[in-house]
């Protein structure tokens, strides 16, 4: 996956094949976390089943309310729960807390600069994206999950202004056909030189690798999810897949202008998969 100039973060990348994807030190880092220029993959196998990721979201003020609508009759098998909040500087502390289906997630501190929260990506300028373990808490059928911050809290300087709340849930359904994923996340701060003040850095290529024995021939569909925080529409990025592009030239696009700094699109990549 590649993304040139604008500054973008580059978040999940889910890769599902029908027969769609551990965690390295999360701390602080300008560039990206865990890594710099890729991906840390975060779950892979092959069953009976599907791929869930949801939803994308406009920039909203906390308390914030996002629900997810997995299908009926059938068994979560890994899910992960992330919240993404703009912090408005790297140097501005506070908290995100967050609950789904009624159960506490905690209330994790948010340090910026200063971040070395092992479930907390924070890179840029202080955008925070921050994750969660909840194959034990995600339901078949609707699931809701709340996310509150510092913001308006008195002597906070968090800016604290969530941009959406993304669930990536893998589950089992013997009705299913049989798929192969791939989940990746991470926080890479895409961005061209001069974007980062008097860092004078570049930083405008990020990647993951989906690794396995895949036999074309028999694959029936391929699709990859991508979610990016703080695109903007206009601005010059490029998503490509085993060297083909995908999306266009303006992938992060804040949803065609309809959300704001939030992408979660999925594209048909049947055509590109190779052995």
């Amino acid at each position: 996956m590649m993304t040139r100039w604008g500054e973008k973060i580059l978040i999940i990348g889910a890769l599902s094949i029908v027969l769609l994807t551990q965690i390295a030190a999360a701390r602080y880092s300008f560039d990206g976390v865990p890594y710099t220029d890729k991906l840390d993959l975060a779950a892979r196998g092959t069953l009976k089943g599907d791929v869930y990721v949801g939803e994308s979201y406009k920039l909203d003020f906390p308390p914030c309310t996002r629900t997810f609508a997995v299908p009926e009759g059938v068994k979560i098998r890994w899910a992960r729960l992330y919240v993404g909040v703009w912090g408005g500087t790297e140097r501005y502390e506070g908290w995100v807390h967050t609950t789904l289906n009624g159960h506490d997630l905690g209330k994790t501190t948010l340090r910026g600069e200063n971040d070395g929260n092992p479930h907390v990506y924070c890179s840029g300028h202080g955008v925070y994206w921050v994750y969660y373990e909840v194959t034990e808490k995600v339901a078949p059928g609707l699931n809701t999950a709340i996310a509150n911050t510092s913001r308006g809290e008195r002597g906070n300087r968090l800016d604290g202004r969530v941009y959406s709340i993304i669930l990536a849930a893998i589950y089992e359904d013997s009705n299913a056909p049989e798929i192969t994923y791939w989940v990746a996340d991470g926080n890479v701060n895409l961005h061209g030189r001069g974007w980062a003040g008097a860092n004078s850095t570049l930083n405008d290529f990020a990647s993951v690798s989906f690794t396995g024995l895949i036999a074309p021939a028999n694959v029936e569909s391929a699709h990859l999810s991508v979610v990016y925080l703080a695109g903007n529409p206009g601005d010059p990025d490029y998503l490509e897949f085993n060297g083909h592009g995908i999306g266009g030239a303006d992938v992060a696009n804040s949803g065609d202008g309809a959300t704001y700094g939030i992408d979660l699109k999925t594209f048909d990549v049947t055509e590109y998969i190779q052995p």
